[in-house]
């Protein structure tokens, strides 16, 4: 939603900024919320035009428009609910303030000029609202797409480091494909696209909700001799009509050597003498010797990593064949299956990260709480745990680091972070700490590569992740195909497409919805089930887009859940469409469900998936690929399906079960604490 804005009309700004009940009679607030100014809309279309008003005297009002003094359209006020608006001012005399106005566009005219005004029922002037100008196009004549380079800000001159670029880019009759960065006029990369961007004017733009793009630049490499950069932002609709959305130069900052030298000289934080171990501290444990492990996560709730950690733990059986204690910052649903398990789960708080001064004071607290108890090592899950690796060292303990992430280290603070809200002196004392780790484990080849800069060769390793084969054997063993369907409410002739996931931009799950949307007229049995949703305001966008698309009978959205068997059971086809993934847990379940998976082609994906054999793969972050991997897959024989779903199946039958990834865990984590 917009920001609500107070206008006031003529020789009234002093009503400007007060509640409704503060106002004097013929005083008033409001506010056009839409069409911005310079919006586009199609010839044929309607112009939406809606907003709010509030009068103190609540004398029965009319909202009119009008292009060059003729009436265009009206509106009765205090006919639309404006919860946002009470909110806004914490006044409940506002909950019916709204109007809203639809203008046809019947001639095309470059630009409509659209006044609004307050009157009173016998025509009376109350007050000028104000006017916006609209663009009117003919789709089949006019270059339609629009869209703006938000990040750079212009003038803003660039660090030799990585740099958030982002904009949005949309079109009101097809989806924009691809959006690609251009440095110095070379292709740099292809942007992320259909991020989150709901303040971009749905009504004349039904991609607008999803028109957002995003990337990360990496300066790092760019020679001291070059003191200024182009950047240039090309966007290509499905059709293939490019424009340039943004085009700028800037400076470039002298390259800081004095920070590049602190990653290397910065020492170690001394153990404060206040957290000292005492064997008075320590806080016994059973006398079987086990072995007695620290875990650090960053999240307790459903995610890849955190049901990396869960099936380690489960497959492990921690808490029965060694002591296992696990903080996190806050509570979630893992927890209590984490303490059915016999393990002990400590809620830490978040620790500040934009004061290296506080962050040592809530490690020291931490500190204080983990040497009363007699650890042998620590376990991080997730580059986001970085804490526990700083608290390893000031007490001396072994350490490995499980990442999941595929991001090089000096790019990762931005991908996870927002700009600056991370301490420069943490950042570098966890730098230091990645080549500290006794071993630090990754999912891919492909991702330990980025991190060979910072970390060991020798201490970088590669374990194979995996997934519970048996219990998905049992299920189905246990529940049909069309048992799952009917359950689900699908029908058995349908072709069941299945994302699951968080719903958000990383994995896509618009850019397919904006595909099915362009195939559908073509394969009308197609069905496509996105599993993952919640109240995020991307979830808020992606249905939107739904809506906008008219998709409502064709896409079905399910929120969050841990009962997702039954979501593999009914598909047809599993789609993976993240541009960053080191080797997602969810396209192997798919796997060992023999379905078979289209997938972009990233990192640890890769690596696992042969194109046609055992799945399909596509090139990230463009809506025509997934449109034509679509289209490659629908139109295969059932046979064919069927012999790479069963490739997959047999390949992660053999090479990627749990159980393998746990036990090569805890030999791991045993040989910190005994190496012969």
């Amino acid at each position: 939603m917009r920001p609500l804005k107070r206008v006031s009309a003529d020789k009234q700004s002093n009503a400007k900024g007060k509640l409704l009940s503060e106002l004097a009679p013929n005083e008033w607030i409001g506010h056009i919320d839409v069409p911005n100014e310079g919006d586009t809309v199609v010839v044929g279309s309607e112009v939406y035009c809606s907003g709010w008003h509030a009068l103190e005297d609540h004398e029965s009002l009319l909202v009119i428009a009008s292009i060059v003094a003729e009436p265009v359209g009206v509106s009765l006020t205090g006919s639309i609910q404006r919860p946002d608006v009470v909110l806004a001012y914490s006044d409940s005399k506002l909950e019916n303030s709204g109007w809203s106005i639809r203008i046809p566009t019947t001639v095309t005219t470059p630009n409509l000029r659209i006044n609004f005004a307050l009157l009173t029922l016998d025509g009376a002037v109350r007050a000028h609202i104000g006017s916006r100008s609209v663009r009117v196009v003919d789709p089949t004549v006019d270059t339609v797409t629009a869209g703006h380079l938000d990040l750079p800000l212009t003038g803003e001159p660039l660090a030799r480091a990585g740099v958030v670029v982002s904009g949005w880019a949309t079109s009101p009759i097809e989806p924009v494909s691809r959006v690609d960065l251009y440095v110095n006029g070379a292709l740099n990369q292809h942007c992320r696209i259909g991020v989150t961007r709901l303040d971009v004017n749905s009504v004349n733009y039904p991609f607008g909700f999803v028109s957002g793009f995003e990337c990360l630049l990496d300066l790092t490499s760019i020679p001291d001799a070059i003191r200024s950069i182009e950047l240039m932002a090309i966007c290509e609709t499905l059709s293939g009509e490019q424009t340039i959305i943004g085009k700028q130069i800037y400076d470039l900052k002298p390259r800081d050597v004095e920070i590049a030298s602190k990653l290397v000289v910065l020492d170690r934080f001394p153990l404060p003498e206040s957290v000292s171990r005492t064997e008075q501290e320590v806080i016994p444990i059973e006398s079987d010797q086990r072995l007695n492990v620290l875990i650090f996560t960053h999240h307790l709730g459903w995610g890849g990593a955190q049901l990396w950690l869960h099936e380690l733990l489960k497959q492990s059986r921690a808490g029965i064949n060694y002591h296992a204690t696990v903080i996190a910052p806050r509570t979630g649903p893992l927890k209590v299956d984490l303490e059915n398990m016999g393990i002990e789960v400590h809620l830490s708080g978040d620790i500040p990260l934009d004061d290296i001064s506080l962050y040592q004071d809530r490690l020291d607290e931490l500190c204080a709480w983990i040497m009363r108890r007699d650890f042998d090592v620590i376990l991080l899950n997730t580059f986001l745990a970085f804490p526990g690796a700083t608290i390893a060292e000031r007490m001396n303990l072994p350490y490995v680091w499980a990442i999941h992430e595929s991001w090089p280290p000096h790019l990762i603070w931005l991908a996870g972070f927002p700009a600056d809200s991370v301490a420069f002196d943490i950042k570098a004392i966890t730098t230091r700490a990645l080549g500290s780790a006794r071993r630090v484990v990754f999912e891919a080849e492909s991702t330990r590569n980025e991190y060979l800069s910072v970390i060991p060769s020798e201490s970088a390793i590669v374990v194979r992740y995996g997934v519970d084969t048996a219990s998905i054997n049992s299920y189905c063993l246990a529940v049909s195909k069309a048992e799952a369907r009917r359950n689900a409410g699908l029908g058995e002739d349908s072709f069941v497409v299945l994302m699951l996931g968080t719903i958000e931009p990383r994995k896509a799950q618009s850019l397919v919805i904006q595909a099915v949307a362009s195939i559908i007229g073509l394969y009308g049995h197609l069905r496509l089930v996105l599993v993952g949703a919640s109240d995020s305001p991307h979830v808020v966008a992606v249905r939107s887009l739904i809506d906008a698309l008219q998709l409502d009978d064709v896409v079905l959205l399910i929120e969050v859940t841990g009962e997702i068997y039954q979501w593999y059971r009914v598909a047809d086809l599993f789609v993976c469409a993240s541009d960053v993934e080191s080797l997602p847990r969810s396209v192997l379940e798919a796997m060992c469900f023999s379905l078979p998976v289209l997938s972009t082609d990233v990192f640890g994906l890769g690596e696992l998936i042969v194109d046609s054999v055992n799945g399909f793969l596509y090139r990230p972050n463009s809506v025509k690929e997934v449109v034509n991997g679509l289209k490659r897959v629908l139109s295969l024989d059932s046979s064919k399906l069927v012999e790479v779903g069963e490739s997959a199946k047999a390949l992660v039958q053999t090479r990627y079960d749990s159980k393998e990834y746990a036990s090569v865990m805890v030999s791991l984590l045993s040989q910190c604490v005994s190496p012969e």
